[in-house]
C-alpha cells in the first residue's frame, strides 16, 4: 500500500470515526501519523559479523605487535574490508593461538600461489576492528 493510499484511507476512516463517537480531536492525527509511519520504508543496520563466500585476491598483507600480542592484518580486492565498515581498512587475525597461525599460513599460502580465498568469516571487536576467524582457500 503506498503512502499516499494510506493516509486516503486514515483519513476516510478517522471521518467516519468522528461522525461516529465523540473522539478527541487529536485520534484523526494520530491514526493518520502511525499509519504513515508504518507505509514508512526500514533501513538495514550495519552488520557486525559475517561470511563472505566468493572468490578474494589477498591485498596489503603485514604483521604487528599489539600489546601483548601480535596480529596479521589483511584485505581483498573483491570484497574490501571498508566496505564493512572495518577500521583501518583491514581484516584482522589473532597470532595468539594455534588457529589463528594456520589462517596466517593459509594467507601465505595464497599469497605464494596465487589461490584465492573463498571464504571469510568475520566479527567486530573492539569497536570496528574486523576479526576473522575463518580463513578458507579454494582447492
Amino acid at each position: 500500500m503506498s503512502t499516499r493510499t494510506a493516509i486516503r484511507t486514515a483519513t476516510r476512516v478517522s471521518t467516519r470515526i468522528r461522525k461516529r463517537a465523540p473522539f478527541s480531536a487529536g485520534f484523526p492525527a494520530t491514526l493518520i501519523a502511525g499509519l504513515a509511519a508504518l507505509a514508512a520504508p526500514a533501513f538495514a543496520a550495519t552488520p557486525t559479523s559475517g561470511t563472505l563466500n566468493q572468490p578474494m585476491t589477498v591485498i596489503n598483507m603485514g604483521v604487528q605487535r599489539a600489546g601483548a600480542g601480535s596480529s596479521v592484518y589483511f584485505d581483498t580486492t573483491e570484497a574490501p574490508a571498508s566496505a564493512l565498515g572495518c577500521n583501518y581498512p583491514a581484516y584482522y587475525i589473532d597470532l595468539t593461538n594455534p588457529a589463528g597461525m594456520g589462517m596466517y599460513a593459509a594467507l601465505l599460502t595464497s599469497k605464494a600461489t596465487g589461490k584465492k580465498i573463498v571464504r571469510i568469516d568475520w566479527a567486530m571487536t573492539s569497536g570496528t576492528t574486523c576479526m576473522v576467524s575463518i580463513v578458507q582457500l579454494e582447492n
